[in-house]
């Protein structure tokens, strides 16, 4: 191994080594299907997803909640209780967890992953995405292949769900000490 790449491996090694995550050491989850003569006929295997929770850092004050603080400004949490719901299944667990979630035929719809932990609580939108590519050269003629593919693909596919790490904030009664931006205190009120 060269220096630059022993140098790139020991220092990947110190920033995972700063960063620890809990340990995920039990079989997944798997969910409650709704609508099992539907649906349990579109389902083609499953696919294992490890869900964690997270707290902003301490001094972390500016960032877009939309996305949540980067993975070097947030902390880990346990013992959230989440609950993953689609029209498809719904499932209840606690961080860090790892799921079984459905691979399906024919788009499954949107879901919401939501947790709490004593005042602390988010939720993110879960969305089906394609397992499988769709084929096609970046010419004109494979433009329009890899549209006509796109469309059939859309119901013989098998879709998974993309679904991101959540972060979790004080609800509305609590201080503002993970707000996503600094508030302004209110003007006094006139006597």
């Amino acid at each position: 191994m060269s220096y630059p790449a022993g140098a790139a491996v020991l220092a990947f090694c110190l920033l995972a080594a700063c960063n620890p995550v809990a340990p995920v050491d039990t079989p997944p989850v798997t969910v409650a299907i709704k609508n099992p003569g539907i649906n349990n006929k579109r389902i083609t295997g499953f696919q294992e997803v490890t869900i964690r929770s997270y707290v902003p850092g301490e001094g972390v004050e500016q960032f877009d909640r939309a996305l949540g603080p980067s993975p070097d400004e947030r902390v880990e949490i346990k013992h959230a209780k989440c609950v993953i719901e689609t029209a498809e299944f719904i499932l209840t667990f606690t961080t860090p967890r790892a799921l079984a979630l459905p691979k399906f035929t024919s788009r499954p719809t949107r879901g919401t992953l939501k947790c709490v932990q004593g005042d602390l609580q988010g939720g993110v939108s879960i969305s089906p995405v394609p397992n499988t590519p769709v084929f096609g050269h970046p010419t004109p003629t494979g433009l329009l292949v890899a549209a006509l593919t796109a469309r059939i693909a859309a119901n013989r596919d098998v879709w998974v769900y993309s679904i991101p790490q959540i972060t979790l904030y004080p609800d509305s009664e609590s201080p503002a000490e993970y707000a996503p931006f600094p508030t302004e205190d209110p003007a006094p009120a006139a006597p």
